[in-house]
């Protein structure tokens, strides 16, 4: 399984928003931020190799921080 270094296209058709507002549960909001492609690659090899999910992962993060 490799990671694909392919760009993700910006546009995002009515459908494909509407699917991913669906998908979040109640009470949950979408954060969105652009990095570096170095972290991107990292973060991902990162939990990978943990066996999480991205979500996850930052969620951990930011609760170890204090933030929950």
């Amino acid at each position: 399984m490799g990671l694909s270094l392919k760009k993700p296209s910006r546009e995002r058709s009515e459908k494909q928003v509407k699917a991913a507002a669906e998908r979040l549960g109640d009470g949950e909001k979408r954060i969105v931020a652009d990095v570096p492609e170095r972290i991107h690659r990292q973060v991902r090899v990162k939990c990978l190799q943990r066996g999480v999910l991205v979500r996850d992962y930052i969620l951990e993060l930011l609760a170890k921080d204090g933030i929950r």
